[in-house]
């Protein structure tokens, strides 16, 4: 991936690249999204080796 873009992943591709304990993380995260209106982003900086998730309100 080069410096500067942004790839986007269904749910399912994206739980497939992580390990069993995040991928449980993860599931409970987008579980409470759905429940919540909102949906989970994940943004995931190869350079400095950081992934994180946010889940973020959907409008109206």
């Amino acid at each position: 991936m080069r410096s500067g873009e942004i790839h986007a992943y269904p749910y399912d591709d994206f739980r497939g690249l992580l390990d069993g304990p995040s991928q449980m993380n993860l599931a409970l995260q987008y579980r409470r999204a759905i429940d919540n209106r909102q949906m989970v982003l994940f943004v995931r900086d190869t350079d400095r080796k950081v992934f994180q998730s946010y889940s973020l309100a959907l409008e109206d």
